[in-house]
């Protein structure tokens, strides 16, 4: 069970880390899109790249609001002079250089398509095993075979009933 909830704890804090870099992405962009940023247009993917940075630290640290919240104080950052604007570049600029190794990479050796069909592949032989060995009657069937054992040993034991009682 405790595997369970952290799994879903990461699957969330991840989702969390995107919905982040997702709207200071918009928020930046809408910006952009009204001239607000003026000559900082050259500088825009430095931005983007320190404002994953920040999303990513901030989700990390406290959810969604941190990570927006970190996601426009790093993008401020890397307009500014000084060592925090410095190491706001750095990020960003980081984040662009490994973005694009990535997107070469992929180029290259086609590592999403093959991935993509790897992964319909191991699903559609995940189905056709559970289709095979009728995975979900059997479950199913497991299921309600537990369920009625548990009413049996309900009714015989009267387990609720002398839980209620040492409770009170």
């Amino acid at each position: 069970f405790l595997s369970m909830v952290s799994a879903r704890s990461g699957v969330i804090q991840a989702i969390q880390i995107m919905a982040g870099g997702a709207i200071a992405g918009v928020a930046f962009g809408a910006a952009a899109k009204q001239g607000l940023l003026g000559a900082m247009r050259e500088n825009a993917e430095v931005m983007a790249g320190a404002a994953v940075v920040g999303a990513a630290a901030g989700a990390f640290a406290g959810g969604i609001l941190l990570g927006v919240l970190g996601a426009g104080t790093a993008a401020y950052a890397a307009t500014r002079d000084g060592n925090i604007g410095t190491a706001a570049r750095a990020a960003g600029t980081g984040v662009v250089s490994a973005t694009k190794k990535a997107a070469a990479f992929n180029e290259e050796h086609q590592v999403l398509a093959r991935t993509r069909a790897a992964l319909a592949n191991a699903i559609d032989t995940a189905s056709g095993m559970a289709q095979r060995h009728r995975v979900a009657e059997r479950a199913s069937s497991l299921a309600g075979a537990a369920a009625a054992k548990a009413r049996e040993v309900e009714g015989r034991l009267h387990l609720a009933e002398r839980a209620g009682e040492a409770a009170s």
